[in-house]
C-alpha cells in the first residue's frame, strides 16, 4: 500500500501555528477525509506543534538554539536512546495512516545532516514524502522574525537577531531553500502572498493544496497576529538588559522572569514592528542579493518588489490605551527593571509631554 506523508516545513512566520492549531481542533474532520494530523502527549501536555518532535528525533544537539545553534538552552543530555524511542513511538503512531500530515516549521533549519536523516528515515518507513514549503516575501518576513525572536523564546534585542543573522545564519532564506531541496528535491514552495489572499488565509490554502474540503462548519484559526511596534521596542530594550541571553551568547544572570508583567508588554497595541532602515542597513546586501536568487531561482512571486522601501524611519505609535498600559507594566516591574525602562524612555519614542508620568 502506498502511504503518503505530506510535510509542511516553515519557513517561520508563514501561518504554522495557524495550521497547528486548526488541524488539532478538527483531526477528526481530517482524519475522517484520509488525513492524519498526529497530536502526541507528553506528560499530560498536547503537542499539535511537530517541530519539537522533529527536534528531539533529528536534531544532533537540542540543547542548543538560535539561529547558528550558537545558545545553550538546557544541559546536554545523551539523547540517542531517547531519539530512537521517539522515532519508534511516532512510526508506532502512525503506522496505520494511508496519509498523514505533519506541520513542523523547524525543519526549514535544520541541518543538511540532520535533514538527509529525516528524508531517510521517512524512506524507511515506507512514506511517499510530500514536502510544501511556503516563502514570504524578505521585507515583511524580515519584519515579523525579528520580533518573534526578540518577543519570544530566547528573547534578544533587535541588534540581537540581525547579528545573527549576519554571523550564524549563513544567509536569510536561501540557505533553508538550498538545504531543503538538497534533502528533498521534489520540494513544492509556494508563495506566502498568495496564500494570504486566499479566502481562508493561510490555512486555506494548505488544506487546498494537499486537496482537503472543508465543510461548512469547519472553523479557520488565526493564531500570532504580530506584536506591534511599541511592544518589540519595549521588549527589546528590556531585553538589552534582563533577556535570556547576552549577545554573547552566555546566559544573562539578571534575566528578568515577571511573566504576567512581560505579557503585558506583549500586548502594547499599535501598528506593526517595523524595521528602520538603519537596523535594517547591516542585512540589506544579503537581502538584495536573495532577493534577485529568490526570483531567479523559485520565480518572479518571490521577488519583493517592496525591498527598498519597506523599511521605515517612523516613531512608535503611543496610543493613550498603550501608555496606560505601559505604566501599568512598570508599576509591577522591581525596581532594577522599572529604573532600566524609565531611563531610556527617549528611546522607546515615549512622548517627552508624556514621560514626567513614568518617572
Amino acid at each position: 500500500m502506498t502511504r503518503e506523508l505530506i510535510l509542511f516545513a516553515g519557513l517561520h512566520k508563514t501561518g504554522t501555528t495557524s495550521i497547528q492549531e486548526t488541524a488539532r481542533q478538527h483531526g477528526g474532520a481530517l482524519r475522517r477525509a484520509g488525513y492524519w494530523y498526529p497530536v502526541f502527549n507528553d506528560e499530560g501536555e498536547e503537542i499539535a506543534n511537530h517541530t519539537r518532535l522533529v527536534n528531539l528525533m533529528f536534531k544532533q544537539a537540542p540543547h542548543l538554539v538560535g539561529l547558528g545553534n550558537q545558545f545553550v538552552w538546557s544541559e546536554p543530555v545523551d539523547t540517542g536512546l531517547e531519539r530512537q524511542t521517539l522515532r519508534n513511538k511516532v512510526a508506532m503512531a502512525l503506522r496505520d495512516a494511508p496519509r498523514a500530515v505533519l506541520v513542523a516549521e523547524g525543519v526549514s533549519v535544520l541541518q543538511p545532516e540532520e535533514l538527509a536523516q529525516l528524508h531517510d528515515w521517512l524512506a524507511g518507513q515506507g512514506w511517499t514524502v510530500r514536502v510544501i514549503c511556503h516563502v514570504r516575501h524578505l521585507s515583511s518576513w524580515l519584519n515579523s522574525i525579528v520580533s518573534q525572536r526578540v518577543t519570544a523564546g530566547i528573547r534578544l534585542p533587535i541588534a540581537g537577531v540581525i547579528d545573527e543573522f549576519l554571523r550564524h545564519a549563513g544567509g536569510v532564506v536561501r540557505p533553508r531553500v538550498e538545504a531543503l531541496r538538497a534533502a528533498f528535491p521534489q520540494t513544492e514552495f509556494h508563495s506566502h502572498e498568495s496564500a494570504v489572499r486566499h479566502a481562508h488565509g493561510p490555512v486555506g490554502f494548505f488544506l487546498e493544496t494537499i486537496g482537503f474540503q472543508p465543510g461548512p462548519r469547519f472553523r479557520f484559526v488565526r493564531a500570532n497576529e504580530g506584536r506591534s511596534d511599541a511592544a518589540t521596542r519595549a521588549l527589546s530594550l528590556l531585553n538589552e538588559r534582563f533577556g535570556l541571553f547576552h549577545l554573547s551568547g552566555e546566559k544573562n544572570a539578571e534575566r528578568f522572569d515577571g511573566a504576567r508583567t512581560i505579557a503585558m508588554l506583549y500586548g502594547l497595541p499599535g501598528r506593526k514592528f517595523t524595521l528602520r532602515p538603519a537596523e535594517a542597513a547591516p542585512l540589506m546586501p544579503m537581502l538584495r542579493a536573495e532577493n534577485e536568487w529568490l526570483r531567479d531561482t523559485l520565480g518572479p512571486q518571490f521577488h519583493d518588489g517592496s525591498l527598498e522601501t519597506a523599511f521605515i524611519d517612523q516613531p512608535v505609535e503611543w496610543r493613550a490605551e498603550a501608555l496606560n498600559q505601559f505604566a501599568a507594566a512598570l508599576a509591577r516591574m522591581p525596581e532594577p527593571v522599572r529604573a532600566w525602562m524609565t531611563a531610556h524612555l527617549d528611546r522607546l519614542g515615549v512622548p517627552e509631554a508624556q514621560r514626567g508620568r513614568f518617572l
